[in-house]
């Protein structure tokens, strides 16, 4: 799951150790049958640990059956 939303929203492109750990992970999907959820639309700017599970779950779920299971589904 790509890192979600933390602390306040950069008004400005800004680069931060936060934006180069999400750029890893990026780069990580290069490993084989790897697939990532993003999360950055769930974050809460004061807790690190999203609340919605459920919306990062369907997503990581829709993945797999698309790119594991050959399932014609959006992900």
């Amino acid at each position: 799951v790509q890192l979600a939303n933390f602390l306040p929203r950069n008004t400005q492109p800004e680069d931060t150790p936060w934006a180069q750990l999400r750029e890893a992970q990026t780069l990580a999907l290069q490993v084989p049958k790897t697939g990532m959820a993003t999360a950055i639309d769930i974050g809460e700017a004061n807790d690190i640990h999203p609340r919605n599970k459920w919306d990062v779950g369907k997503r990581l779920a829709l993945n797999a059956l698309a790119k594991e299971y050959a399932q014609p589904v959006e992900y």
